[in-house]
C-alpha cells in the first residue's frame, strides 16, 4: 500500500514538473504548454493580447500616462536619476517631465478596468530601450507579461531586439514562456554570442492590485479619472 502511495506521489510530482516551469527560469528559456487545456488557454490569451496591443497602438481615450519623477537631491548626490515616490499624470506623449525616471502607460477598457500596464524606464545613455508590460483579465489577474529590450551594443549584429513573453493560468502558474532574440532585420541571434548589459531586474505581479499597490500609482490614477485627464 505504501509503495502504491509513493508511486502516485512521484507520478504527480513528475506531471507538475513537466507541465509548469518555475518563474525563476532563465531569460532565454522557451517552454511550450504541454497539455490541451493549457494550450487552449495560451491561444485565448494570445488573442486577448492582440486585441489589447491594437488598443495600445490606436486608442488614446482609454490610455492614461504617468511619470515617476526623480528625487533631485539624491540624483545630484549619486550622479544619476534616483526615483522618488512621486507619480504624476502626463497630459500627452510630448509632455514628459524632464526628470522622469519611469514612464507608465495604463490602458482601461470601456468599464474603466485596467487591462494593460506598461512601464518604460528612461535610458540616460540612449543605448537601450526596455519595456515591461502586464496584461490583465477582467478581474485584474495577470494573464501574461512581456519584456522587451532593444539595444545596439552587446551582440555582433549591432541592433538587437530581445523579447520574453510569459503566460499564466488562473493560479498564476507559468504555463508557457517564449523567447526571441533577433537583429534589426529580424534574423535570429544566438544568445551565447552576446553580452547582455541591459538586463535589468524586473517584477512580474499576480494582479493589477498587487502592481498598483507596490509602485504607488493608485492615487495618481484615481485623480486622473476624476479630472478626465
Amino acid at each position: 500500500m505504501k509503495g502504491l502511495i509513493l508511486f502516485r506521489i512521484i507520478f504527480i510530482l513528475s506531471y507538475i514538473f513537466l507541465s509548469v516551469i518555475p518563474t525563476a527560469a532563465s531569460e532565454e528559456t522557451n517552454f511550450q504548454a504541454r497539455d490541451e487545456e493549457t494550450q487552449k488557454r495560451v491561444a485565448t490569451t494570445k488573442l486577448k493580447i492582440k486585441l489589447i496591443n491594437s488598443e495600445l497602438s490606436n486608442s488614446s481615450f482609454n490610455i492614461k500616462l504617468f511619470s515617476r519623477l526623480s528625487d533631485p537631491i539624491q540624483s545630484e548626490k549619486e550622479g544619476y536619476l534616483v526615483p522618488s515616490t512621486k507619480v504624476v499624470p502626463v497630459s500627452d506623449p510630448n509632455s514628459w517631465p524632464d526628470n522622469t525616471v519611469d514612464s507608465y502607460l495604463v490602458l482601461l477598457n470601456r468599464t474603466g478596468s485596467v487591462i494593460a500596464f506598461e512601464v518604460s524606464p528612461i535610458s540616460e545613455s540612449g543605448d537601450w530601450s526596455n519595456t515591461y508590460t502586464h496584461y490583465f483579465d477582467e478581474k485584474g489577474n495577470t494573464i501574461a507579461f512581456k519584456r522587451y529590450s532593444g539595444f545596439f551594443m552587446g551582440c555582433p549584429a549591432g541592433v538587437s531586439k530581445e523579447t520574453s513573453i510569459y503566460y499564466y493560468d488562473q493560479k498564476h502558474q507559468l504555463i508557457q514562456k517564449e523567447y526571441t532574440l533577433v537583429d534589426g532585420d529580424g534574423k535570429t541571434i544566438n544568445p551565447k554570442e552576446c553580452e547582455f548589459m541591459y538586463r535589468h531586474d524586473y517584477k512580474i505581479y499576480k494582479s493589477w492590485n498587487d502592481l498598483a499597490n507596490d509602485i504607488g500609482i493608485f492615487k495618481a490614477l484615481n485623480a486622473a479619472r476624476k479630472t478626465g485627464g
